[in-house]
């Protein structure tokens, strides 16, 4: 029942009702049995955004440590090369 609504007769169970006087604008297909929530929103079983996002942001921060370890170890190589050329 809407704030405000001004019920003049019955209402079907799991029906949502509006208006002065009341009209039903929406009545529930699937019923659940008391004390069950249709859906259930138990924060331990949602998803955690910011969980989600740190661990996005640590994974890219291991891509570029990867990447920079294989730059730095080709860079090292190209030195190592380049002594040599020059100390012929």
């Amino acid at each position: 029942v809407g704030a405000g609504s001004v019920l003049v007769a019955s209402v079907p169970p799991h029906s949502t009702v509006v208006g002065i006087p009341g009209k039903v604008v929406k009545t529930e297909t699937r019923h659940t049995p008391a004390g069950k929530a249709i859906i259930d929103l138990n924060s331990a079983d949602l998803p955690d955004p910011v969980q989600r996002a740190l661990t996005s942001a640590l994974e890219q921060v291991e891509r570029l440590e990867k990447r920079v370890n294989e730059l730095s170890a080709r860079q090292g190589g190209l030195e190592e090369e380049l002594k040599k050329s020059r100390s012929e």
